[in-house]
This record gives structure tokens, C-alpha cells and sequence, in this order.
């Protein structure tokens, strides 16, 4: 059961499908296994069929072939051969083929004196000159051809005991195995022999090597047809309801839930993304219906919470970063920064100008004139010095009345510029409306170097720092530029 409730309805339905399958295809597979045991068995017979087709074949050649050659050696012209053979090559290649008492595969005759010698000279490159122990038949594989070779002795005309010589016929293995009876389970298009050429082997040894095909049957192959179209179409119907069941399944109930679930885990992942849209899907559940609503309005309430958490944050990290006086960035934001152009410097150098300035006889101001005049001062101070800055620098207060601004990627040219217009636009600033009868002038103190490392960023505030001191010193010019010489 815990399994059960740690997945989505979705994976359920699938599980349920895969199963009820897989339940079929098991059911498919021990149908298909029975059925394929019964085809092995029925395909077993039938090449035991084709074999003792084949080996009653091959006995009823051998018998109509001796028959035959056993009446051709019976015939007188055969033996007035071995007793006169003045016209033997004649006989031989026309009379003896074209005799009819052989049948139309024999391709060569060859005959033979007592002693096993042919009585002219071989027809043919395979026809033996001597016979004299030569088995009784034989397979060769001569121009391509299977032929076989059955040799036969002939006998006395008259007592058959005493032996006149010997026959060799040639004829086509194939072709007389063909034409010794109809074949119902063996194809003979594919009938052949596996004998190389110039190769002579037994009867024995030849029947191994025959190679035929088994005629295929029809009516078996129908059946087992139809019955694996059977199985397909049961399987057809089988995944087509699945997948009706799978649709309604997702259309309704899994689908509208999956949104529900993907529009909370988008709330609960980017809990600051207030312009998230609203899940206004229908839903045809009335319960999940009333969940959906329910979300949408929570979502209302975490919008306006989040908002307000935006907002007090943005206000402590102000308090915290910024002059509460000034506006501008303090000790702690100069800090961060310093820190985070360490880390940027050490990938890659960058040109950084510090602009230190600090405010000329600040505290007589405040001794004087009282500390609400001082604030006075300062707030007037930043502000001319910011509308000297880009959008994109920034004005840190470290101290009392001591700033810093800080310039990357610029040359010296450039900061050395920005110090001079700081220093026309407090000369322009009227101050008598604070009640100051004295102008306000500042001290600047600049330092430029190519920075790649934290102490070359130290060396260059002190080298900045020392530079203000310098010019707070002197009555005018009121910058200095940092000169390695002086530090």
C-alpha cells in the first residue's frame, strides 16, 4: 500500500496496462511456444518422410539401373565387342548409346577385357583405363556434373562362370535420381550433391552429402498462418482498448492533476516569481475542480506575503549597505565590493582608479554650525559629487566626511578628468542658505594601476589615501594624483 500512494495516478494506469500485457504476452508466449513444438514436430516428420523418400529412391535407381545394365550385358552385341572389337568406337559413343536398352541419362559406356583393361582408349578424361579394383559404383563430380559409375562384369554367354571382361557405365546421378519416381516430400529444384570435382566417393559416403529441400505444406503452413493472425489481432484489440482506457485516464483525471501538481512545484520552487499565472484550466472532477480553486486563491495570498517579505528585505539590505544620511554606499558596501573585485581581478586584470575624497575643515563646520548643518553639508556634498558620476559608478562613504569612488576599466586621463569637475562643481555650490559664510572645498587624491591581485588593490588605497592627505595639506591644487615616488 505504501507503494501504491508514493506514485501519481498516471504511472498507476501504465503499471496496469503493462501488466495486463505483459499477462497476455506470457499467455501469447506459452500459446506460441506450444504452437511452435507442435510445427518442430510436425516438420520433424516431414524430413524424416523426405529421407526415406530419398533413400527409396536412391535404392529404386540403383535397382532399375542394374536391371538395365544386367540386360545390356545380356545382349549379343555386347559380347561380340569383346571378341572382335573392329568397330568398338563406333559402338561405343553412337550404336551402344542410342540402343534404347539404357536409359537416357547413361552419357558414357566403357568396356573392359577379363583383365580389367579397356579395350580402346577412354572416351572420356574420367573413364578409367583399368577397372581392376574398382568398387562396384561410385560418384564423381566430373565438368560440374554428379555422375555415378557402376561397373558390372560380364560373363560367358553361355555357363555364366567364366568372367569375358567388364562394363563401366556413366550416367547422370541427378537426373536418373529425378526420374526414378515422383516425389511428394522433397522439392527437387534443390536436389544436389556436395562432391568437389575430380572427388570420388561411395554410395555411402555420397548419401551424406546429398542436399535437398522439403516441399513445404500448404495446408499446415495456412493454419499456423491463421493461427498467429489470431494472436495479432487479440494483441490489436487487446492495445487499442489499453490505450482508450490510457486517454480517458489522462484526459480526466491524470493530466488535470499532473497541471495541479506542476503549478505547485512552480510556486514552491520560484517562490519570488509573483507574475506566475493562475491555473484557470476546467476541470471535470468537480473535487479537483474545488482543489483548483482553492489553489488559485492561496496563490493570491502567497503573491501579497511575498511582496511584503520583498519589500523588508530590500529594506534591510538598504539599512545595512547604504548611508542612512547620505544615500550613498557605506563602509559595509565597500567592503563587498572590494571583495568581489578581488575575485574578478584574479581572472582577469582590470583598470581600477579610487578616487578618495575627503571634506576640508568638516568639523569646524560642525563645531561651529551644529551637527544638523554637518548633515546639511554632507547631503549637499554627495549629491554634486554623484552628478559628476556615471549611472554606473558608485559613491561609498567610509568615513565621517572621507568618500571614496571607484572606476574600473578607465585610464588615468579619465580619472584624473572626473576629479577636476568634482572640484569646479563644489566651488559653484552656493551654501548660504545652510548659513555658511565660508565656501566648501574638498581634497582629492587619485590612484590608477592595472590591477591582477588583492595586494595591488591594497597598495593602490594606500597609494590613493596618501595622495589626499597631500592635497588636504596644501592650499592649492586640492588633487593629487598618486606618484610611486611619495609612497
Amino acid at each position: 500500500m505504501n507503494w501504491l500512494r508514493s506514485h501519481s495516478i498516471k504511472t498507476h494506469v501504465i503499471v496496469f496496462i503493462m501488466m495486463l500485457v505483459l499477462l497476455f504476452g506470457l499467455v501469447n508466449i506459452i500459446a506460441t511456444n506450444k504452437i511452435s513444438a507442435v510445427r518442430h514436430a510436425i516438420d520433424i516428420r516431414h524430413q524424416l518422410a523426405a529421407k526415406a523418400e530419398v533413400a527409396k529412391a536412391l535404392l529404386t535407381m540403383q535397382q532399375n539401373m542394374l536391371i538395365a545394365t544386367n540386360k545390356f550385358i545380356d545382349s549379343d552385341e555386347t559380347h561380340q565387342q569383346l571378341y572382335d572389337a573392329g568397330y568398338y568406337g563406333y559402338w561405343r559413343d553412337i550404336r551402344a548409346l542410342q540402343s534404347g536398352m539404357l536409359p537416357a541419362t547413361v552419357t558414357a559406356i566403357e568396356l573392359y577385357d577379363r583383365r580389367g583393361n579397356a579395350l580402346a582408349r577412354p572416351a572420356g578424361s574420367d573413364m578409367p583405363s583399368r577397372v581392376q579394383g574398382l568398387p562396384a559404383l561410385w560418384m564423381g563430380n566430373h565438368g560440374g556434373r554428379i555422375y555415378a559409375y557402376l561397373l558390372r562384369s560380364i560373363y560367358d554367354g553361355y555357363s555364366k562362370t567364366q568372367r569375358s571382361g567388364y562394363v563401366l557405365i556413366r550416367f547422370d546421378f541427378i537426373a536418373a535420381l529425378r526420374e526414378t519416381m515422383p516425389f511428394l516430400d522433397v522439392s527437387m529444384q534443390g536436389l544436389s550433391a556436395d562432391i568437389a570435382s575430380n572427388e570420388h566417393l561411395t554410395m555411402d559416403e555420397t548419401v551424406s552429402r546429398l542436399r535437398y529441400q522439403v516441399n513445404a505444406s500448404p495446408d499446415v503452413d495456412a493454419l499456423f498462418a491463421v493461427m498467429q493472425t489470431t494472436q495479432y489481432q487479440v494483441l490489436a484489440v487487446l492495445l487499442t482498448l489499453s490505450f482508450l482506457l490510457y486517454v480517458v485516464v489522462m484526459r480526466f483525471i491524470a493530466r488535470p492533476l499532473a497541471n495541479l501538481s506542476t503549478h505547485i512545484h512552480l510556486l514552491r520552487d520560484h517562490p519570488k516569481s509573483h507574475d506566475a499565472p493562475e491555473f484557470n484550466q476546467h476541470l471535470y472532477v468537480i473535487e479537483l475542480e474545488n482543489v483548483r480553486r482553492s489553489l488559485n486563491n492561496y496563490q493570491h495570498q502567497l503573491d501579497s506575503m511575498h511582496r511584503r517579505i520583498e519589500d523588508k528585505n530590500q529594506a534591510l539590505w538598504t539599512m545595512a549597505h547604504k548611508d542612512g544620511l547620505t544615500g550613498a554606499y557605506n563602509r559595509l558596501g565597500y567592503d563587498e565590493d572590494i571583495a568581489s573585485l578581488v575575485n574578478a581581478v584574479a581572472l582577469q586584470p582590470v583598470a581600477v582608479s579610487l578616487i578618495l575624497i575627503d571634506c576640508d575643515k568638516f568639523k569646524a563646520i560642525n563645531d561651529s554650525h551644529g551637527h544638523q548643518v554637518g548633515d546639511e553639508v554632507l547631503i549637499t556634498l554627495v549629491k554634486l559629487i554623484q552628478s559628476c558620476l556615471r549611472v554606473a559608478d558608485k559613491l561609498y562613504r567610509i568615513g565621517g566626511d572621507e568618500f571614496v569612488v571607484v572606476l574600473t576599466n578607465t585610464d588615468a586621463e579619465y580619472s584624473e578628468a572626473l576629479g577636476q569637475r568634482l572640484l569646479a562643481a563644489v566651488a559653484e555650490c552656493d551654501l548660504h542658505l545652510l548659513a555658511l559664510s565660508e565656501p566648501l572645498t574638498i581634497s582629492i587624491g587619485i590612484a590608477h594601476a592595472l590591477v591582477s591581485d588583492a595586494q595591488t588593490l591594497t597598495y593602490l588605497h594606500k597609494c590613493a589615501d596618501q595622495s589626499m592627505y597631500q592635497a588636504k595639506q596644501q592650499t592649492a591644487p586640492k588633487l593629487v594624483v598618486c606618484d610611486v615616488a611619495m609612497t
